[in-house]
C-alpha cells in the first residue's frame, strides 16, 4: 500500500493543557512581517498636522491594544 504525501494527515498531540476545558473562538493566523516605511521630507509648516496624525495613530493602536 502507497500513501500520496499530498493527503491530510491526523495529528496527535500529547501534553499537559495549560487550562481544562475546550474554548471555541476565530483563529488566526501570525505571520511575522516587516512593515514597510516610506521616507518622505516635509516643510516645516506640515510639522504641526503630522503630529497630530502621529497622536491620532498612537491613540488608535493603544485602543486596538
Amino acid at each position: 500500500m502507497t500513501t500520496d504525501s499530498r493527503q491530510p494527515q491526523e495529528v496527535v498531540m500529547k501534553g499537559v493543557p495549560a487550562s481544562p476545558g475546550v474554548a471555541v473562538g476565530p483563529a488566526y493566523l501570525y505571520a511575522r512581517t516587516v512593515p514597510q516605511v516610506q521616507m518622505r521630507h516635509i516643510v516645516a509648516e506640515d510639522v504641526p498636522a503630522e503630529v497630530e496624525r502621529l497622536q491620532t495613530a498612537m491613540a488608535r493602536a493603544e485602543k486596538e491594544l
